[in-house]
């Protein structure tokens, strides 16, 4: 229906400007079937080519595996209740605070021109401070709060369904599946809490937008051929931005992998070394522990400056695409709406955020190469913890069994191992009563 309707107010302006003796009914019906006939397939190909929404559903896939689809589902249904009330009101209540913000914005420029005395501007600058931010202040600190509250309790038990329910199900202890691995247990618990937060963190922002995207519908309807224009070259643009940023991005990814690996060895060498000192000092081997831990040391940190070096790039990229680049077009979408009067100076920086705002929807994918890079690699090592723990939950338990007349303690087709260097299998060992 969104779809059908757009194309019909699309198609009426256009062809009332171009051609303006057919009648409005007959363009606007021929939009509603185009819309409903065509679009709604070519909609739902953009939208998973431009959302994140494979990258979504592989995050709450990965989180059913490990808490449970019910109950994740329960869950999720509670803090999305809180997060739509709490982020959607904020949303409207923004919209008003970005005009009377414009409004004081302008009044300066007002003392400049004589308009205006500077005391009127003191007044009317404290109205502001006390009237209107402050206490739009105050009403989403607060709110931001019991929302920021509400995804703790959320993010804290599924952590515990991690750290606690997956490694001790059913009075079963599956901690051999993390011993055996290059990660700790805080390691992956980490790697699972960016992974709840940056999915939550892509909903939430979308859904405080919401009220400012809903002013786009006017600017569609007063300029049709202004917005068909600028978000498409706006999408041109970030396509060839977010090739060289995803590169950027999978490069750091790889670094930050790299590193953390180097840091959960040197956390376990640290921990043996530290239990064994008085070995490491009797065996006379102090200088051979000084260098591995200096080698550790120095590849970290030789990592970590590759890493920042590429971040700083990746950011001053960012930086100057937005600011010399999109604001400027901004600001031209902008200047012919007030031409035609369908907003007004108190309005500029509003729809500025309006089509920020639309196109950060549009442009989720592209424009969170990096969050999304790093949730990827924070997915491939839960997902390695979740195959590790079915290995260790598929092994054979041991089996007793007595037998009364037996004179022995036999054991068949032992086998133990610690880490990757220890392995100890027993075919058939018989230990005779009385040793």
């Amino acid at each position: 229906a969104l779809c059908a309707l757009c194309t019909a107010l699309m198609g009426q302006q256009v062809v009332q400007r171009f051609c303006p003796r057919l009648p409005s009914w007959l363009v606007f019906a021929g939009g509603l079937l185009l819309g409903a006939a065509v679009l709604p397939q070519y909609v739902a190909r953009a939208a998973h080519h431009l959302l994140p929404i494979g990258e979504l559903t592989s995050a709450w896939d990965l989180m059913s595996e490990v808490v449970g689809k019910e109950k994740l589902s329960n869950m999720s249904m509670e803090l999305l209740l809180i997060t739509v009330n709490i982020q959607v009101p904020l949303g409207y209540a923004g919209i008003e605070f970005l005009r009377r913000e414009q409004e004081r914005k302008n009044s300066i420029l007002h003392v400049g021109e004589g308009r205006l005395s500077a005391n009127q501007f003191v007044r009317f600058a404290l109205v502001f401070i006390f009237g209107i931010a402050l206490p739009y202040l105050m009403q989403r600190t607060i709110m931001e709060g019991v929302n920021g509250y509400a995804f703790g309790i959320f993010a804290r038990d599924l952590q515990n369904c991690l750290r606690i329910d997956s490694l001790f199900p059913s009075d079963q202890v599956l901690l051999s599946a993390v011993g055996e691995s290059n990660h700790t247990v805080a390691s992956y618990a980490e790697s699972f809490d960016t992974v709840v937060a940056q999915s939550y963190s892509i909903i939430e922002r979308n859904l405080f937008s919401i009220p400012k995207i809903a002013l786009l519908p006017g600017m569609l309807w007063r300029k049709p051929w202004l917005v068909i224009s600028v978000l498409p070259i706006s999408i041109a643009l970030d396509a060839g931005k977010s090739q060289l940023i995803g590169m950027l991005s999978q490069r750091i990814e790889d670094y930050r992998q790299e590193i953390q690996e180097l840091v959960d060895k040197r956390q376990r060498v640290e921990q043996h070394d530290t239990k064994n000192e008085e070995l490491i000092r009797r065996g006379m081997v102090g200088s051979l522990t000084k260098k591995h831990w200096s080698d550790l040391a120095w590849k970290i940190s030789d990592l970590d400056l590759r890493s920042g070096a590429l971040s700083s790039v990746r950011s001053f990229i960012e930086w100057l695409y937005w600011q010399d680049f999109m604001i400027p077009g901004f600001e031209c979408a902008l200047g012919f709406l007030l031409e035609v009067g369908h907003i007004t100076n108190v309005d500029v920086f509003l729809y500025i955020r309006v089509i920020e705002d639309s196109i950060n929807l549009l442009l989720t994918r592209s424009r969170l190469q990096a969050e999304l890079a790093s949730m990827e690699t924070h997915m491939k090592r839960v997902n390695e913890l979740q195959e590790s723990l079915s290995k260790v939950h598929a092994r054979g338990r041991a089996q007793c069994q007595l037998d009364p007349s037996g004179k022995e303690l036999r054991f068949s087709g032992v086998e133990y191992w610690r880490g990757a260097d220890l392995r100890v299998k027993l075919s058939e060992l018989a230990l005779p009563t009385g040793r």
